[in-house]
């Protein structure tokens, strides 16, 4: 039976594999997959086993979806790192975890035979090539990875057009499963070991050299660069709990910045690799509401989490839209399909002529990292300014972000083309740099001097600058005068 994007039928049926234990009860066999499920807290594949029951758990770097077209050297490191610290935490609670290499679509079917197991168990995905992977198999979903699963995800077929619409619906008796904590009486579930011999415990890539983020950078914003790379459950969790005590309330205010080291959650990494579940995350902002009261920020946070939620569910109903570049075809889109040549190249190697534009785009390839504001620029910019297709972006990003999420990259770019419901949108790039980078102090750290105003953003300005106007400055210059 081929999975079917956004529906959860009860597996297929076949005939079962089951086994009867020594004091004559029934053993389900399960395959847990893993791959987006990198933690113990709020992991319902844990939960699932009762102690009569054997598994094999398992995560596969998809040799597709993490080739160096389609992934960076820095994010693959990042899954590969993951995978292997999840594997340890796992043998730690005697869980074995198998780690491999290759494509699920044909790794698991091999497992669930050599095995003699029943069923593949694994997160719910939104991508229409992960649903593939278990196309034709005996498999049970759970959306583990949605704030809204189970009876509270929306109905798709009556899911609502806009994102506004989709809070005003979901807020007002908004209810959130409760995280689950992983059960000691299932944390022991080795019998496939005993069954079935010996398991080769990786047969993973070999780790690659580390690729290392600019040194100036490092050097200048070292507690910035730390938490960013604090991925792993133990990190993420404790990481969270000071932010909330400490940095929360500033969140409506500092959201917009474009570098630090407290202005933002930082929960895209964790929520995205699987290493924090976003009802675990809801669930301690709630609790901080509950202690200290609710302002803009804690409203805020969770405002953003079900921005996230909207498109895991929107890309459900719509699978192949995101990929296209008309999108749903109800508005004129930015760009010419298929349009890449020089102008890409030099947007994606930050070189397109206007510095906070290039300023951000060096930021993503020295550390595959970019803030909302900066995102939101440069697509833009590329789709409107340069006449690039959307998807080229799209694609870039997720090459190069350590975050990558399908359902919240592509909706992103989708979002700002006008291909999903709500028409597109346009931001002047220089308008941006001098209302969130008005001390060009991002800028400047990126791209070095000149320091001082805005002649960083707008180095024509002063009184010797030798060489004409970027070309693609016009416009906003334009718009800026007008205001």
């Amino acid at each position: 039976m081929a999975a079917q994007i956004g529906k959860r039928p009860a597996a297929t049926s076949r005939q079962s594999r089951r086994l009867i234990d020594p004091s004559g009860a029934v053993m389900s066999r399960y395959l847990l997959f893993c791959n987006d499920l990198l933690r113990l807290d709020d992991n319902p594949l844990l939960s699932l086993p009762r102690d009569s029951d054997a598994a094999l758990a398992v995560c596969i770097l998809p040799q597709r979806q993490f080739s160096p077209n389609r992934a960076s050297r820095r994010r693959r490191q990042l899954q590969l790192g993951l995978f292997r610290e999840f594997q340890q935490r796992l043998a730690v609670l005697d869980i074995p975890l198998l780690l491999r290499a290759g494509d699920p679509a044909v790794i698991l079917p091999q497992l669930l035979q050599q095995y003699q197991l029943e069923r593949v168990v694994a997160a719910e995905p939104t991508a229409p090539e992960e649903y593939r992977w278990t196309s034709g198999l005996n498999w049970q979903w759970l959306d583990a990875n949605s704030l809204l699963a189970d009876e509270l995800r929306p109905d798709l077929n009556t899911l609502p057009r806009s994102f506004t619409a989709f809070r005003q619906q979901r807020e007002p008796e908004l209810r959130v499963l409760a995280p689950q904590q992983a059960q000691p009486s299932i944390l022991a579930l080795n019998k496939i070991l005993s069954v079935a011999g010996a398991i080769a415990l990786s047969d993973l890539p070999q780790p690659e050299p580390d690729q290392p983020i600019a040194e100036a950078l490092a050097q200048q914003l070292p507690e910035h660069f730390a938490q960013w790379q604090q991925h792993s459950e133990p990190a993420v969790l404790a990481r969270f709990t000071q932010y909330l005590q400490q940095h929360l309330s500033h969140y409506k205010l500092s959201r917009n910045a474009l570098i630090g080291a407290d202005f933002a959650s930082f929960l895209s990494v964790p929520l995205s690799r699987g290493t924090l579940s976003a009802r675990r995350a809801w669930q301690l902002i709630r609790e901080h509401e509950q202690e200290y009261g609710q302002n803009e920020s804690s409203y805020w946070l969770r405002f953003e989490l079900l921005w996230r939620e909207y498109f895991r569910h929107l890309q459900r109903k719509h699978p192949l839209v995101f990929f296209r570049h008309g999108g749903l075809g109800l508005h004129q889109v930015p760009g010419t399909a298929g349009e890449a040549g020089e102008a890409l190249l030099r947007w994606q190697q930050g070189r397109t002529g206007l510095p906070f534009i290039d300023a951000n785009m060096q930021l993503l390839a020295q550390t595959g990292w970019m803030s909302n504001r900066g995102r939101q620029n440069v697509a833009s910019y590329l789709m409107f300014q340069l006449g690039c297709d959307w998807r080229h972006g799209a694609a870039w990003f997720e090459q190069q972000l350590l975050d990558y999420d399908v359902a919240s990259n592509w909706g992103n770019w989708a979002y700002i083309a006008g291909a999903l419901y709500s028409a597109p949108r346009s931001f002047n790039a220089l308008k941006q740099a001098v209302e969130y980078d008005s001390a060009a102090r991002f800028t400047t750290l990126l791209l070095g001097p000149p320091e001082t105003g805005n002649h960083r953003h707008q180095p024509y300005e002063q009184p010797d600058w030798p060489a004409p106007q970027a070309w693609q400055w016009q416009q906003y210059l334009q718009q800026l005068k007008a205001e």
